[in-house]
């Protein structure tokens, strides 16, 4: 499936972080493909949102947010999810504001109908694929780190830990947008792997 070009919108720059995102004909595409109906993957905050409130208040929802490249750890918390929730939805979204400005953002792997194949086949009812501009308007495509955002969540002592150490402002970015997400999903419950 190709890509989304937004050489316009990158202002023509080459980047192949504008190679994240999915268009709505790349949805149709996908959708018809893997034979599910297309509102179930939600392009825009819109979209989730009017899927989010059209559910009864007495239904769960789990959320299990990934950034693609799906393996067997996203794999369980998709069964997870499906068994303790009325429904289950998840995010594919590569989030630049996690990568510093040395990593290489437009090299980590992008593969949506493959993605979007295992997350229906492994209980998801929804997923949700925004655009990086939804999600950090102002941005561009390229931005890394801190450039993509002004505003961050910030835990405190947790940059010295783990991949914190090896990679600083890592889980800034990383709270940042898992805050973003559970704000926009408003989830029962929310299913995260280890790092």
């Amino acid at each position: 499936v190709a890509t989304r070009d937004l050489a316009s919108a990158a202002g023509g720059a080459g980047d192949a972080a504008r190679n994240a995102f999915v268009t709505p004909e790349q949805r149709k595409e996908i959708c018809a493909t893997l034979g599910v109906p297309e509102e179930r993957v939600m392009l825009s905050i819109a979209e989730l949102r009017a899927w989010r409130t059209s559910l009864p208040h007495t239904e769960s929802v789990g959320f299990v947010p990934t950034m693609g490249a799906l393996h067997a750890g996203h794999l369980s918390l998709l069964d997870h999810s499906r068994k303790a929730n009325d429904h289950t939805v998840s995010s594919i979204f590569v989030n630049p504001a996690q990568f510093a400005p040395h990593e290489d953002f437009g090299k980590y792997p992008r593969q949506p109908a493959r993605d979007l194949e295992l997350m229906f086949a492994n209980g998801a009812d929804r997923v949700f694929v925004p655009h990086q501009l939804d999600m950090y308007p102002g941005s561009t495509f390229g931005q890394t780190s801190t450039q993509v955002t002004k505003t961050h969540v910030v835990p405190d002592g947790i940059d010295i830990e783990s991949e914190g150490s090896a990679r600083p402002g890592f889980f800034r970015g990383v709270a940042t947008v898992v805050c973003k997400l559970l704000n926009l999903v408003q989830p029962t419950r929310l299913y995260l792997g280890q790092k």
